[in-house]
């Protein structure tokens, strides 16, 4: 049975790092809560070896939320009980659907939103954005996935075919 638990533990904090690499910041640290109380409780040991993968992640999570966001999703975490923690968990680990971008989709977006989309499909960094448009790397950072999260995009390469397209669509004669 301690065997089940340290490897139920286990996929919690694989499903976390799959999260934060989905850029699911606040899902990733629910789950990172709900593997420590799991620890916790169990005294279930992190590896070493775990380690570091997992403060990797909770360091990137963090940066990707408020500080008092990141905070309440660590302890709505650790107070989820098995089952919900597991359903978190599936819910990261379902494949996400590609959803169409129609047209319209740019109204989806705010003004600085689509300056910062063409920003991506030049080519910059969130470093980069963040000096053109005189705005704090994290700011940029947000925007970055504001924008993929509005559109249902995974990358910044599908932004930049997002913004491509759009001027395709602009470009035709009505």
């Amino acid at each position: 049975m301690l065997a089940d638990r340290r490897e139920i533990a286990h996929a919690l904090e694989v499903c976390a790092r799959l999260a934060v690499a989905q850029r699911d910041h606040a899902a990733g640290l629910r789950l990172v809560g709900a593997a420590s109380a799991m620890r916790r409780t169990h005294a279930l040991e992190l590896p070493p070896v775990e380690r570091d993968a997992l403060a990797r992640c909770v360091a990137e999570a963090r940066r990707g939320l408020d500080v008092s966001v990141a905070a309440q999703a660590i302890e709505d975490g650790e107070a989820l009980d098995l089952g919900e923690g597991l359903s978190c968990a599936l819910r990261v680990a379902q494949p996400r659907r590609a959803t169409a971008v129609h047209r319209d989709s740019a109204g989806l977006l705010t003004t600085r939103e689509q300056e910062v989309a063409e920003l991506v499909a030049r080519g910059l960094s969130n470093p980069q954005i963040a000096r053109e448009l005189i705005v704090g790397e994290r700011t940029a950072q947000t925007h970055v996935a504001n924008i993929l999260n509005k559109l249902g995009l995974s990358s910044r390469a599908q932004i930049a075919a997002w913004v491509a397209e759009q001027r395709a669509v602009a470009a035709r004669p009505n």
